[in-house]
C-alpha cells in the first residue's frame, strides 16, 4: 500500500538549478502537513500537502537533514522539522494519510547525492584556513584559547552546509559547557557564559576621524537551542578599542528566539537599546553592514543596514580617546546561562562574506 500511496502522493516538481542546500521547515495546520521539499529515490518533489497516518518517532535534538525523504520500502516520511504553531520540532518519522495537492513531476539532475546536514562536516580549523572566498580585507584570530574542534570552520562542500556564495562559509557550532578562558584572561567558565568567537586584532593605528564599514552574511538555520528569553545569543559585535580598554558599542542578538535585534550600548556600559529589525530570524540569509564614523563627538554615527535597508541610525561619540580604533567579532555567543528556564541545547551558524573597508 505504501509503495502505491508514495506514487500518488510525492509528486511534485523537482529542483531548479538555484535549488538552496538548505530549505524551510515543514508546517502542520488543521491536519494537513505541507512539505517544501521532499526526496524520494533520487527525485526531489515540492510544495506537497498531505494528511498524516501515524507520528512514528519524535527524536528531537539539532535538525539532521534539510530535506524531508520518503522510504518507499517503508513507507516512511522522515521530517527534520516541522513547525506547529509556535512550537518546532525536529527529527521526525511519520506514516502518511492521502494527498491533498501536488505539483506535476520534473527533472532532478541538479539534486546534490549528499543531502545538506548540519552536524555533517569536515574539521577545517578557521583560522588555519582563512580564504577570500570567505574574509575581505580583514585577518581574524580565535578569541578563546582552546577552541573545541567543532567549534569554527571553514565548510567547502555547499551541498553539505551553506554558502552565500562561492564553496565556503565560516560554520559555527556552541555546545552545551563549550567555555574556556579568552586570549585577554577572562573565563568565561566563570561568569555565566560561553562562546565561539573569532575577534580582529589591532589593526595598526587609530580609527578616529575615519570611516570603517564591516559586513558579513550570516545563516541561522531553525533550531530550538534555548527557550524564549534568556540567555541572550549574540552573532556579532562592533567594538570600540583604545590602548587600555575594551568598550562595547553593537550587538546583533536574538533573546528570544523569535527576533534579529541591534542593541546600540549606553555610552561605554553593557545596557543600550535594543533595535528589532526582522521576525525572520531562521533559514534566512541576512545581509549585515555597520557603517561607523570615528571620534569622540556626538555627531558621530553607527549606523546599520539589513539586506542594504538602513535600521538603526545612532549619533554618539564612538571613541574615549584619540587611541580608539574599532574592531569586530563574529560567530556565536551566550550569556546569562543559568537563568534560562533549560539547559541550552547546541548551536549551529554560518557566516560568509565578511569583510571590512575603511577610509578617511
Amino acid at each position: 500500500m505504501y509503495k502505491t500511496l508514495s506514487r500518488r502522493v510525492l509528486l511534485a516538481i523537482a529542483v531548479s538549478s538555484m535549488l538552496s542546500p538548505l530549505l524551510k521547515a515543514d508546517s502542520y495546520s488543521d491536519g494537513v502537513l505541507t512539505i517544501d521539499r521532499v526526496l524520494v529515490g533520487s527525485d526531489v518533489y515540492k510544495e506537497v500537502k498531505v494528511t498524516v497516518k501515524d507520528l512514528i518517532q519524535n527524536n528531537g535534538g539539532l535538525a539532521e537533514a534539510n530535506f524531508d525523504t520518503y522510504d518507499v520500502e517503508t513507507g516512511l516520511l522522515t521530517i527534520p522539522r516541522v513547525e506547529v504553531g509556535n512550537a518546532v520540532y525536529t527529527n521526525l518519522v511519520i506514516s502518511l494519510g492521502q494527498a491533498i495537492s501536488y505539483e506535476s513531476m520534473n527533472s532532478a539532475s541538479t539534486l546534490p547525492t549528499s543531502l545538506a546536514v548540519l552536524n555533517s562536516f569536515v574539521p577545517k580549523d578557521c583560522i588555519e584556513n582563512q580564504n577570500s572566498d570567505v574574509l575581505n580585507g580583514l585577518k581574524l584570530r580565535h578569541l578563546i584559547e582552546a577552541p573545541a574542534t567543532w567549534g569554527c570552520n571553514i565548510t567547502d562542500d555547499p551541498t553539505q552546509n551553506p554558502t552565500y556564495s562561492g564553496s565556503s562559509a565560516v560554520r559555527f557550532e556552541l555546545r552545551p559547557g563549550d567555555c574556556s578562558p579568552s586570549f585577554n584572561g577572562y573565563d568565561d567558565c566563570a561568569n555565566d557564559r560561553s562562546r565561539i568567537e573569532l575577534y580582529e586584532p589591532y589593526p595598526g593605528e587609530p580609527d578616529v576621524g575615519k570611516v570603517v564599514v564591516y559586513g558579513h552574511k550570516f545563516f541561522l538555520p531553525k533550531q530550538d537551542f534555548y527557550p524564549e528569553g534568556l540567555p541572550i545569543t549574540i552573532f556579532s559585535q562592533i567594538v570600540s578599542d583604545n590602548e587600555v580598554t575594551w568598550l562595547p558599542l553593537v550587538y546583533l542578538h536574538t533573546d528570544d528566539g523569535k527576533n534579529l535585534k541591534i542593541r546600540i550600548h549606553d555610552d561605554w556600559t553593557f545596557t543600550g537599546k535594543d533595535y528589532t529589525i526582522t521576525n525572520k530570524l531562521f533559514d534566512t540569509w541576512h545581509d549585515i553592514r555597520y557603517e561607523l564614523t570615528g571620534g569622540l563627538s556626538e555627531s558621530n554615527s553607527i549606523k546599520v543596514f539589513l539586506n542594504d535597508e538602513l535600521v538603526v541610525d545612532v549619533n554618539r561619540a564612538t571613541f574615549e580617546d584619540d587611541s580608539g580604533f574599532f574592531g569586530i567579532k563574529l560567530g556565536l555567543y551566550q550569556a546569562f546561562l543559568s537563568q534560562s528556564s533549560s539547559t541550552p541545547s547546541s548551536v549551529v551558524v554560518y557566516h560568509d562574506e565578511i569583510y571590512k573597508r575603511t577610509s578617511e
